[in-house]
């Protein structure tokens, strides 16, 4: 996990308020596996800052790495000669890892 990713808790918390399938950002590391997650409603007001375990947390990603539906969709495809070849060029995106 690192700073900015987006994660969901995966074990209630009732004493304040939070429970599983709740979504926040990991917005600061206090020791290699303790995270301050912000979580905020659909209008990026924050509703609950707590300091959490790696082991309470779920990274989500938003899209599958190897999915065909993603590689269509990463990837811009052209024909280059008459013979129909189709060469894939990568977008600046797929290579930025920030």
């Amino acid at each position: 996990m690192k700073l900015y990713d987006t994660v969901t808790l995966i074990e209630d918390i009732p004493t304040i308020g939070l429970y599983r399938g709740q979504v926040g950002t990991l917005v600061e590391q206090y020791a290699p596996e303790t995270f301050e997650v912000e979580f905020s409603d659909l209008h990026g007001r924050t509703y609950a800052l707590a300091t959490l375990k790696e082991s309470q947390l779920l990274v989500l990603h938003h899209e599958l790495a190897d999915s065909p539906a993603n590689y269509l969709t990463r990837y811009r495809i052209r024909r280059v000669d008459k013979q129909s070849v189709i060469h894939l060029y990568a977008p600046y995106a797929a290579y930025n890892n920030d």
